[in-house]
């Protein structure tokens, strides 16, 4: 089974603006795994554990995280936010595999065989 990093905005001016995010992240999160793969949404890690490390922090946590994803998806807004162009960075130079849409997903996961559908 594949597992895909989800990577975008976390961060927001507003309490509203985070939960926003959050909420995004978890959709296309839904979306992935009703493609077979499971989804690593840092996001919901972050919703309740923020405030337990700094930023440089979860920073090196959810790189770590990354790292061990056998692919990242960019949500769209990814550009905006200076945690995500890291990821993005990272990634890259890292070769792995990343997405900018479910289609292109759905592609590369049904190359590798993933399962798809509720059991």
């Amino acid at each position: 089974m594949k597992v895909v990093y989800v990577a975008g905005p976390f961060s927001a001016l507003t309490p509203e603006g985070v939960e926003a995010h959050i909420q995004a992240a978890e959709e296309w999160g839904r979306q992935i795994a009703d493609l077979g793969a499971v989804p690593l949404v840092p996001h919901s890690i972050g919703r309740h554990m923020q405030q337990i490390q700094n930023y440089v922090w979860w920073t090196d946590a959810t790189l770590e995280l990354m790292d061990r994803a056998d692919a990242v998806f960019f949500l769209p807004g990814w550009t905006e936010s200076p945690g995500s162009r890291g990821e993005h960075a990272v990634a890259t130079r890292n070769d792995q595999p990343v997405f900018y849409d479910l289609e292109s997903l759905k592609d590369w996961l049904d190359a590798a065989d993933v399962p798809t559908g509720v059991v």
